[in-house]
Protein backbone atom coordinates (compact mmCIF):
# COMPACT_ATOMS: atom_id res chain seq x y z
CA UNK A 1 0.00 0.00 0.00
CA UNK A 2 1.14 3.54 -0.76
CA UNK A 3 2.04 5.53 2.35
CA UNK A 4 1.48 9.27 2.70
CA UNK A 5 3.56 11.01 5.36
CA UNK A 6 2.11 14.33 6.49
CA UNK A 7 4.51 16.66 8.29
CA UNK A 8 3.57 19.69 10.39
CA UNK A 9 5.88 21.29 12.92
CA UNK A 10 3.56 22.85 15.53
CA UNK A 11 0.19 21.32 16.40
CA UNK A 12 -1.93 24.25 17.59
CA UNK A 13 -5.21 25.93 16.65
CA UNK A 14 -3.89 27.92 13.73
CA UNK A 15 -5.40 27.90 10.26
CA UNK A 16 -2.58 25.87 8.73
CA UNK A 17 -3.12 23.06 11.24
CA UNK A 18 -6.88 23.14 10.67
CA UNK A 19 -6.48 22.91 6.90
CA UNK A 20 -4.04 20.00 7.21
CA UNK A 21 -6.60 18.12 9.30
CA UNK A 22 -9.22 18.65 6.60
CA UNK A 23 -6.69 17.47 4.01
CA UNK A 24 -5.81 14.29 5.93
CA UNK A 25 -9.49 13.48 6.41
CA UNK A 26 -10.20 13.87 2.68
CA UNK A 27 -11.72 10.78 1.00
CA UNK A 28 -8.82 10.51 -1.44
CA UNK A 29 -6.55 9.40 1.43
CA UNK A 30 -8.96 6.72 2.66
CA UNK A 31 -7.17 4.10 0.57
CA UNK A 32 -3.60 5.07 1.55
CA UNK A 33 -1.56 4.26 4.64
CA UNK A 34 -1.23 7.57 6.48
CA UNK A 35 1.29 8.82 9.04
CA UNK A 36 1.27 12.24 10.70
CA UNK A 37 4.55 13.60 12.04
CA UNK A 38 4.04 16.57 14.36
CA UNK A 39 5.00 17.82 17.81
CA UNK A 40 3.64 16.75 21.18
CA UNK A 41 1.27 19.66 21.81
CA UNK A 42 -2.53 19.62 21.55
CA UNK A 43 -4.38 21.32 18.72
CA UNK A 44 -6.40 20.80 15.55
CA UNK A 45 -4.20 17.86 14.58
CA UNK A 46 -5.08 15.88 17.69
CA UNK A 47 -7.47 12.93 17.53
CA UNK A 48 -7.28 12.17 13.81
CA UNK A 49 -7.69 8.56 12.67
CA UNK A 50 -4.05 8.21 11.55
CA UNK A 51 -0.85 6.85 13.01
CA UNK A 52 1.20 9.50 14.82
CA UNK A 53 4.90 10.04 15.24
CA UNK A 54 5.71 12.76 17.76
CA UNK A 55 8.72 15.06 17.87
CA UNK A 56 9.76 17.51 20.56
CA UNK A 57 9.18 21.12 19.58
CA UNK A 58 7.84 24.14 21.47
CA UNK A 59 7.41 27.78 20.57
CA UNK A 60 8.88 30.11 23.18
CA UNK A 61 8.91 33.90 23.51
CA UNK A 62 12.70 33.82 23.54
CA UNK A 63 13.89 33.83 19.92
CA UNK A 64 17.13 32.11 20.90
CA UNK A 65 15.38 29.23 22.68
CA UNK A 66 12.88 28.87 19.83
CA UNK A 67 15.73 28.79 17.31
CA UNK A 68 17.45 26.02 19.28
CA UNK A 69 14.21 24.03 19.49
CA UNK A 70 13.67 24.55 15.77
CA UNK A 71 17.11 23.21 14.87
CA UNK A 72 16.57 20.17 17.09
CA UNK A 73 13.16 19.63 15.49
CA UNK A 74 14.68 19.66 12.00
CA UNK A 75 17.14 16.96 13.00
CA UNK A 76 14.33 14.87 14.47
CA UNK A 77 12.24 15.30 11.33
CA UNK A 78 15.08 14.26 9.07
CA UNK A 79 15.81 11.12 11.09
CA UNK A 80 12.18 10.07 11.55
CA UNK A 81 11.07 10.66 7.96
CA UNK A 82 14.21 9.01 6.57
CA UNK A 83 13.75 5.93 8.76
CA UNK A 84 10.09 5.64 7.80
CA UNK A 85 10.71 5.97 4.07
CA UNK A 86 13.56 3.47 4.08
CA UNK A 87 11.49 0.97 6.06
CA UNK A 88 8.78 1.23 3.41
CA UNK A 89 11.32 0.84 0.60
CA UNK A 90 12.60 -2.40 2.14
CA UNK A 91 9.07 -3.83 1.89
CA UNK A 92 8.76 -2.62 -1.70
CA UNK A 93 6.30 0.21 -0.94
CA UNK A 94 6.28 3.82 -2.10
CA UNK A 95 5.85 7.05 -0.16
CA UNK A 96 4.50 10.54 -0.74
CA UNK A 97 5.61 13.22 1.72
CA UNK A 98 3.31 16.23 2.24
CA UNK A 99 5.13 19.14 3.92
CA UNK A 100 2.69 21.55 5.57
CA UNK A 101 4.03 25.15 5.73
CA UNK A 102 7.56 26.15 4.75
CA UNK A 103 9.12 25.30 8.11
CA UNK A 104 9.77 21.50 8.22
CA UNK A 105 12.94 21.60 6.10
CA UNK A 106 14.42 18.52 7.78
CA UNK A 107 11.54 16.44 6.46
CA UNK A 108 11.80 18.08 3.03
CA UNK A 109 15.48 17.21 2.64
CA UNK A 110 14.77 13.61 3.68
CA UNK A 111 11.86 13.41 1.23
CA UNK A 112 14.02 14.72 -1.61
CA UNK A 113 16.68 12.12 -0.92
CA UNK A 114 14.51 9.07 -0.29
CA UNK A 115 10.79 9.46 -1.05
CA UNK A 116 8.98 8.91 -4.34
CA UNK A 117 7.22 12.28 -4.35
CA UNK A 118 7.24 15.50 -2.31
CA UNK A 119 4.41 18.04 -2.14
CA UNK A 120 4.66 21.32 -0.28
CA UNK A 121 1.49 22.92 1.11
CA UNK A 122 2.30 26.63 1.45
CA UNK A 123 0.28 28.85 3.79
CA UNK A 124 2.57 31.75 4.69
CA UNK A 125 4.46 34.70 3.25
CA UNK A 126 5.26 37.01 6.21
CA UNK A 127 8.45 35.29 7.38
CA UNK A 128 11.25 37.24 9.04
CA UNK A 129 14.16 37.72 8.80
CA UNK A 130 14.34 37.75 5.03
CA UNK A 131 17.50 35.62 4.89
CA UNK A 132 15.61 32.87 6.71
CA UNK A 133 12.75 33.10 4.24
CA UNK A 134 15.25 32.80 1.37
CA UNK A 135 16.65 29.63 2.95
CA UNK A 136 13.15 28.13 3.26
CA UNK A 137 12.28 29.02 -0.33
CA UNK A 138 15.54 27.54 -1.56
CA UNK A 139 14.69 24.24 0.15
CA UNK A 140 11.28 24.21 -1.55
CA UNK A 141 12.83 24.88 -4.97
CA UNK A 142 15.33 22.06 -4.54
CA UNK A 143 13.14 19.48 -2.78
CA UNK A 144 9.53 19.79 -3.94
CA UNK A 145 7.90 18.09 -6.90
CA UNK A 146 4.70 20.11 -6.60
CA UNK A 147 3.54 23.10 -4.56
CA UNK A 148 0.05 23.92 -3.32
CA UNK A 149 -0.93 27.48 -2.37
CA UNK A 150 -3.98 28.44 -0.31
CA UNK A 151 -4.90 31.49 -2.38
CA UNK A 152 -4.32 33.16 -5.73
CA UNK A 153 -2.62 36.01 -3.89
CA UNK A 154 -0.11 33.68 -2.25
CA UNK A 155 0.64 31.96 -5.53
CA UNK A 156 1.31 35.32 -7.18
CA UNK A 157 3.76 36.57 -4.53
CA UNK A 158 5.46 33.27 -3.64
CA UNK A 159 5.49 31.49 -6.97
CA UNK A 160 8.10 28.86 -7.80
CA UNK A 161 8.40 29.12 -11.60
CA UNK A 162 10.24 25.81 -12.03
CA UNK A 163 7.70 23.77 -10.05
CA UNK A 164 4.21 22.61 -10.88
CA UNK A 165 1.80 24.50 -8.65
CA UNK A 166 -1.89 24.55 -7.73
CA UNK A 167 -4.27 26.71 -5.73
CA UNK A 168 -6.58 24.94 -3.29
CA UNK A 169 -8.66 27.55 -1.52
CA UNK A 170 -9.26 26.66 2.09
CA UNK A 171 -12.76 25.40 2.76
CA UNK A 172 -15.08 25.70 5.70
CA UNK A 173 -14.49 23.11 8.39
CA UNK A 174 -16.26 19.80 7.97
CA UNK A 175 -17.90 20.24 11.38
CA UNK A 176 -19.46 23.57 10.36
CA UNK A 177 -23.13 23.53 9.44
CA UNK A 178 -23.43 23.32 5.65
CA UNK A 179 -26.52 25.55 5.74
CA UNK A 180 -26.60 27.22 9.18
CA UNK A 181 -29.82 28.72 10.46
CA UNK A 182 -29.11 32.41 10.99
CA UNK A 183 -31.30 34.33 13.41
CA UNK A 184 -30.75 37.83 12.02
CA UNK A 185 -32.89 39.54 14.62
CA UNK A 186 -30.91 37.93 17.45
CA UNK A 187 -27.54 38.67 15.82
CA UNK A 188 -28.40 42.32 15.33
CA UNK A 189 -29.80 42.60 18.84
CA UNK A 190 -26.63 41.06 20.33
CA UNK A 191 -24.48 43.43 18.32
CA UNK A 192 -21.31 41.49 19.12
CA UNK A 193 -18.10 42.24 17.22
CA UNK A 194 -15.78 39.22 17.24
CA UNK A 195 -12.01 39.19 16.74
CA UNK A 196 -10.12 35.94 16.18
CA UNK A 197 -6.35 35.99 16.30
CA UNK A 198 -3.35 36.00 18.58
CA UNK A 199 -1.70 38.33 21.07
CA UNK A 200 0.87 39.44 18.51
CA UNK A 201 1.11 43.13 17.76
CA UNK A 202 1.11 42.51 14.02
CA UNK A 203 -2.29 40.85 14.36
CA UNK A 204 -3.79 44.17 15.44
CA UNK A 205 -4.35 43.42 19.12
CA UNK A 206 -3.58 47.01 20.16
CA UNK A 207 -5.89 48.40 17.48
CA UNK A 208 -8.61 46.11 18.86
CA UNK A 209 -8.09 47.58 22.33
CA UNK A 210 -8.28 51.12 21.01
CA UNK A 211 -11.44 50.44 19.00
CA UNK A 212 -13.17 48.75 21.96
CA UNK A 213 -12.27 51.61 24.33
CA UNK A 214 -13.90 54.26 22.15
CA UNK A 215 -16.99 52.09 21.56
CA UNK A 216 -18.15 51.38 25.13
CA UNK A 217 -21.71 50.68 23.94
CA UNK A 218 -20.59 47.85 21.63
CA UNK A 219 -19.82 44.34 22.89
CA UNK A 220 -16.55 42.84 21.67
CA UNK A 221 -15.36 39.24 21.92
CA UNK A 222 -11.71 38.34 21.37
CA UNK A 223 -10.89 34.70 20.71
CA UNK A 224 -7.17 34.10 21.15
CA UNK A 225 -5.00 31.23 19.96
CA UNK A 226 -2.76 31.26 23.04
CA UNK A 227 -2.36 29.57 26.39
CA UNK A 228 -3.95 30.88 29.58
CA UNK A 229 -0.46 31.59 30.89
CA UNK A 230 0.37 33.71 27.85
CA UNK A 231 -2.90 35.60 28.27
CA UNK A 232 -2.22 36.24 31.97
CA UNK A 233 1.23 37.58 31.17
CA UNK A 234 -0.21 39.86 28.50
CA UNK A 235 -2.97 41.12 30.81
CA UNK A 236 -0.39 41.99 33.44
CA UNK A 237 1.01 44.54 30.97
CA UNK A 238 -2.13 45.69 29.15
CA UNK A 239 -5.49 46.72 30.57
CA UNK A 240 -8.43 45.27 28.67
CA UNK A 241 -11.57 47.39 28.13
CA UNK A 242 -14.58 46.31 30.20
CA UNK A 243 -16.66 45.69 27.05
CA UNK A 244 -14.15 43.17 25.68
CA UNK A 245 -14.83 39.51 26.50
CA UNK A 246 -11.73 37.33 26.23
CA UNK A 247 -11.90 33.65 25.23
CA UNK A 248 -8.94 31.27 24.92
CA UNK A 249 -9.18 28.44 22.39
CA UNK A 250 -12.90 27.70 22.82
CA UNK A 251 -14.14 24.21 22.06
CA UNK A 252 -17.15 25.63 20.24
CA UNK A 253 -16.05 28.61 18.17
CA UNK A 254 -19.20 28.27 16.07
CA UNK A 255 -21.45 29.87 18.63
CA UNK A 256 -19.40 33.06 18.58
CA UNK A 257 -19.80 33.38 14.83
CA UNK A 258 -23.46 32.40 15.16
CA UNK A 259 -24.14 35.16 17.69
CA UNK A 260 -21.92 37.92 16.29
CA UNK A 261 -22.71 40.78 13.97
CA UNK A 262 -19.25 41.49 12.55
CA UNK A 263 -15.95 39.59 12.36
CA UNK A 264 -12.72 41.58 12.53
CA UNK A 265 -9.34 40.85 11.01
CA UNK A 266 -7.00 43.65 12.05
CA UNK A 267 -3.68 42.32 10.75
CA UNK A 268 -1.31 45.18 9.91
CA UNK A 269 -0.52 44.88 6.18
CA UNK A 270 3.17 45.84 6.22
CA UNK A 271 3.88 43.58 9.20
CA UNK A 272 1.69 40.53 8.55
CA UNK A 273 -0.19 39.55 5.40
CA UNK A 274 -3.10 37.16 5.66
CA UNK A 275 -2.57 34.54 2.97
CA UNK A 276 -6.17 33.33 3.20
CA UNK A 277 -8.07 34.61 6.25
CA UNK A 278 -10.00 31.49 7.20
CA UNK A 279 -11.70 33.07 10.22
CA UNK A 280 -13.18 35.73 7.95
CA UNK A 281 -14.73 33.02 5.79
CA UNK A 282 -16.00 31.17 8.85
CA UNK A 283 -17.65 34.33 10.15
CA UNK A 284 -19.14 35.07 6.74
CA UNK A 285 -20.71 31.60 6.61
CA UNK A 286 -22.72 32.62 9.68
CA UNK A 287 -23.79 35.94 8.21
CA UNK A 288 -21.18 38.21 9.77
CA UNK A 289 -20.16 41.40 8.01
CA UNK A 290 -16.38 41.85 7.87
CA UNK A 291 -13.62 44.32 8.56
CA UNK A 292 -10.54 43.13 6.66
CA UNK A 293 -7.06 44.33 5.58
CA UNK A 294 -6.59 45.85 2.09
CA UNK A 295 -4.08 43.21 0.98
CA UNK A 296 -3.93 39.42 1.26
CA UNK A 297 -5.43 36.13 0.16
CA UNK A 298 -8.81 36.91 1.68
CA UNK A 299 -9.41 39.32 -1.20
CA UNK A 300 -10.07 36.22 -3.30
CA UNK A 301 -13.45 36.13 -1.57
CA UNK A 302 -13.88 39.40 0.40
CA UNK A 303 -15.09 42.55 -1.32
CA UNK A 304 -16.72 45.86 -0.48
CA UNK A 305 -20.13 44.18 -0.61
CA UNK A 306 -19.18 42.19 2.51
CA UNK A 307 -18.04 45.04 4.75
CA UNK A 308 -15.08 47.36 5.19
CA UNK A 309 -11.65 46.77 3.63
CA UNK A 310 -9.18 48.99 5.41
CA UNK A 311 -5.79 49.30 7.13
CA UNK A 312 -6.48 48.52 10.80
CA UNK A 313 -4.41 51.50 11.91
CA UNK A 314 -7.23 53.71 10.63
CA UNK A 315 -9.20 53.07 13.80
CA UNK A 316 -11.32 56.20 13.39
CA UNK A 317 -12.85 54.93 10.15
CA UNK A 318 -13.36 51.46 11.63
CA UNK A 319 -15.19 52.92 14.63
CA UNK A 320 -17.43 54.95 12.30
CA UNK A 321 -18.21 51.80 10.31
CA UNK A 322 -19.07 49.77 13.41
CA UNK A 323 -21.36 52.49 14.73
CA UNK A 324 -23.07 52.84 11.35
CA UNK A 325 -23.79 49.11 11.16
CA UNK A 326 -25.08 49.03 14.74
CA UNK A 327 -27.58 51.73 13.86
CA UNK A 328 -28.88 50.24 10.59
CA UNK A 329 -30.30 46.74 10.32
CA UNK A 330 -30.74 47.12 6.55
CA UNK A 331 -27.12 48.11 6.06
CA UNK A 332 -25.88 45.14 8.07
CA UNK A 333 -28.33 42.72 6.40
CA UNK A 334 -27.01 43.66 2.96
CA UNK A 335 -23.46 42.79 4.02
CA UNK A 336 -24.66 39.65 5.80
CA UNK A 337 -26.58 38.26 2.83
CA UNK A 338 -23.64 38.85 0.50
CA UNK A 339 -21.29 37.15 2.99
CA UNK A 340 -23.43 34.00 3.21
CA UNK A 341 -23.78 33.79 -0.56
CA UNK A 342 -20.01 33.99 -1.04
CA UNK A 343 -19.19 31.54 1.76
CA UNK A 344 -21.37 28.89 0.12
CA UNK A 345 -18.79 28.68 -2.68
CA UNK A 346 -16.09 27.66 -0.17
CA UNK A 347 -17.82 24.71 1.41
CA UNK A 348 -16.06 21.67 2.82
CA UNK A 349 -17.35 19.69 -0.16
CA UNK A 350 -15.77 22.16 -2.60
CA UNK A 351 -12.45 21.86 -0.75
CA UNK A 352 -12.57 18.06 -0.83
CA UNK A 353 -13.33 18.08 -4.55
CA UNK A 354 -10.33 20.27 -5.26
CA UNK A 355 -8.08 18.12 -3.04
CA UNK A 356 -9.09 15.05 -5.03
CA UNK A 357 -8.37 16.81 -8.34
CA UNK A 358 -4.82 17.60 -7.21
CA UNK A 359 -3.86 14.53 -5.17
CA UNK A 360 -5.62 11.60 -6.85
CA UNK A 361 -3.53 11.73 -10.06
CA UNK A 362 -0.36 11.54 -7.94
CA UNK A 363 -1.72 8.73 -5.77
CA UNK A 364 -2.85 6.67 -8.77
CA UNK A 365 0.44 7.19 -10.58
CA UNK A 366 2.50 5.93 -7.63
CA UNK A 367 0.40 2.94 -6.62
Amino acid sequence: MLEVIFVHLLNDESGSARVLRDLIESPCFATTDNLLVTNQSSGFLSGIAVRYCRIFYEYRKSKIITAVFLMLAQIQLFIIVTFRILMRKVSGKRTIVVINTLLPIGAAISAKLFSNYTIYYVHETSIRPLWYKRVLRNVVERCADEVIFVSNYLQSVECFPKLRSHVIHNGLRGDFDAMPVIDKTKKFSNGIVVFVGSLKGYKGIYQLMEIARVCPDIRFAAIFNCSHTELSQFRSRVKFPDNLEVIVRPKDILRYFRDSLIVLNLSIPDKWIETFGLTLLEGMSYGCAVVAPPVGGHLDFVGAEHGLIIDSRNTVAIVEFLKAIRSSFNMWESFSDAAVKTAEKYSSAAFQKRVSEVFLPVIERLR
